[in-house]
């Protein structure tokens, strides 16, 4: 095992060289992917072409490598704010906002057909929904260790399982897989091999290989949020652009298909 960690460590060293920002991208990149591919399969609703299916599920098998990379950096982002109740306001605000949208895009053709009811679905909630619990878990997580008592480790145990099974309750996207990879990426992220073995065993459990391949660039973040100079407006510009494109890109797909199809 210790060969291994080393080698492991003589690889990230070697090549790894891709910022927070450039993981972003990557994932932003795969997760568009992976709406396009389920806008695609339900074109086949309509156009009953089955190619439009191929080509979403396609799409979809390599969507699976963005949601590991955004857990991380969720992951990341909280061990590095400053502010980690602000971290968690912020994603909450933009988990409202992005609510609509999301159900826009899981609800074929609605505003054609006067269903707007579907504006607001519960039958299950976005992903930011998923990553503003797993932020507040690790809120509490992380105030019961300053205690220090001496029951510090079950109580982190009781924080996952109650905020996993609140997650499946409230049908959040990904549910306690994502609660679970959060808290996997933040408490395990000296001993990757352990996150490595977590997801691939999880992926290949429910059948989504590619969903392990997300761990290479992961696994090649040097740690840093840019790897060129900005200042702190750009910063700022460029952080508000991933919370925003979540909502925006959803709508814009809603709309494109919707308007293409019928």
């Amino acid at each position: 095992m210790n060969e291994i960690k080393e080698w492991l460590e003589e690889c990230k060293e070697k090549y790894g060289n891709l910022s927070g920002e450039q993981l972003k991208l990557i994932a932003l990149f795969f997760m568009l992917l992976d709406h396009v591919g389920y806008r695609m399969t339900l074109w086949n609703l309509v156009d009953n072409t089955k190619i439009w299916i191929h080509i979403g599920d396609t799409f979809r098998v390599f969507g699976r490598i963005a949601f590991p990379i955004f857990a991380f950096l969720v992951a990341e982002g909280f061990r590095y704010t400053s502010d980690r109740k602000m971290y968690a306001l912020r994603m909450m605000v933009f988990a409202v906002i992005s609510e609509i949208p999301f159900d826009m895009l899981k609800n074929y053709s609605m505003h054609k057909n006067n269903d707007y009811s579907r504006f607001f679905d519960m039958s299950s909630q976005n992903v930011m929904f998923t990553f503003f619990l797993a932020i507040v878990m690790l809120v509490l997580i992380e105030e019961y260790k300053l205690r220090k008592t001496t029951y510090y480790a079950y109580y982190e145990y009781v924080y996952v399982i109650g905020f996993c099974i609140f997650a499946y309750i409230v049908r959040c996207d990904y549910h306690y897989f994502g609660i679970l990879l959060v808290w996997f990426f933040y408490k395990y992220v000296d001993e990757f091999y352990i996150c490595v073995i977590f997801v691939t065993l999880m992926y290949f459990m429910q059948g989504e290989y590619m969903g392990a391949v997300s761990l290479i660039p992961i696994f090649l973040y040097n740690g840093k949020r840019t790897n060129k100079l900005m200042s702190s407006r750009e910063s700022k510009m460029h952080k508000y652009f991933f919370y925003v494109f979540y909502p925006v890109h959803m709508v814009f797909l809603s709309f494109l298909f919707d308007s293409t199809i019928i």
